[in-house]
C-alpha cells in the first residue's frame, strides 16, 4: 500500500524567520526554523490512534515476542544462582547480560525456527486483513472529501469546506493505515529474524556434516 500523505491529516506549521535566518550563505538555518506543531485537539487524537494501535499491536504479536524474547534469554551465559534461586548471567561493562550463541543448542534453534514460522502462518492473513481495512477506509475518506465539496465560492473556501466536511473519515484512515502500517513493519522484521535463523542454522548443519 503506497503512502498517501494528501490524505492525512495536516499538522500546522510554524515558521519563524528573521533577516540573520534568510542568510544566502546558511541555507540549512530556515530549515531548522521549521517547526510542526499540532492543535491540542489533533495531538488528543493521534495519542488515542496510538494507544488502540498498540492494543493491537499487543493482541497480534504478544506470542511472536514471547518467542524472541526465550530465545535471548537462553544465549545468556550463567553464572550461578542468587540466595533466592534466581539465575544470575555473565553481564558486559554496562550491566546487561552478554548474549552468545555458543549457549544454543540445534533444538533451541530449530523449535524458535518453527515457531515463529506457525505464528506467521496464523499473523499473515490478519495483516493482509489490516491493509485492506485501510484501503476501505481510504476510498471512504475520498469519497466523504468529493461528497462535501460546494458547488460555489472560491477555490480556497471549497478546499475548507470538503476539509471540514472529511474529517472524521480522514482521522479514520489514518488510524487503520497506522494501526496497519505498524503491525506490517514488525511482521516484516519477523520474518526478516526468521530467515537469519535458518540461515544460522543452516551453516551450522553443513559444518557438522
Amino acid at each position: 500500500m503506497a503512502d498517501t500523505a494528501e490524505d492525512l491529516p495536516n499538522p500546522e506549521v510554524e515558521v519563524e524567520m528573521s533577516g540573520a535566518d534568510l542568510d544566502a550563505d546558511k541555507p540549512y538555518v530556515f530549515a531548522n526554523k521549521i517547526r510542526y506543531a499540532l492543535k491540542a485537539d489533533d495531538q488528543e487524537i493521534i495519542d488515542k490512534i496510538r494507544h488502540a494501535a498498540d492494543e493491537v499491536f499487543k493482541d497480534m504479536f504478544s506470542d511472536a515476542l514471547d518467542v524472541i524474547d526465550t530465545f535471548y534469554r537462553r544465549m545468556r551465559v550463567p553464572t550461578g544462582q542468587t540466595e533466592n534461586g534466581r539465575p544470575t548471567w555473565q553481564t558486559d561493562q554496562l550491566g546487561r547480560p552478554i548474549e552468545r550463541l555458543d549457549q544454543l543448542t540445534g533444538q533451541d534453534m530449530d523449535q524458535t525456527i518453527l515457531d515463529l514460522q506457525r505464528i506467521m502462518l496464523e499473523l499473515s492473513p490478519r495483516v493482509n486483513e489490516l491493509r485492506l481495512e485501510a484501503l476501505f477506509a481510504q476510498g471512504l475518506s475520498k469519497d466523504s472529501f468529493d461528497d462535501s465539496w460546494p458547488l460555489s465560492g472560491t477555490q480556497g473556501d471549497r478546499n475548507t469546506h470538503a476539509n471540514n466536511g472529511s474529517r472524521v473519515d480522514r482521522w479514520h484512515f489514518y488510524f487503520t493505515y497506522y494501526r496497519y502500517s505498524t503491525a506490517n513493519v514488525f511482521f516484516q522484521e519477523v520474518k526478516t529474524f526468521t530467515r537469519r535463523l535458518e540461515n544460522i542454522r543452516y551453516r551450522q548443519i553443513r559444518v557438522q556434516d
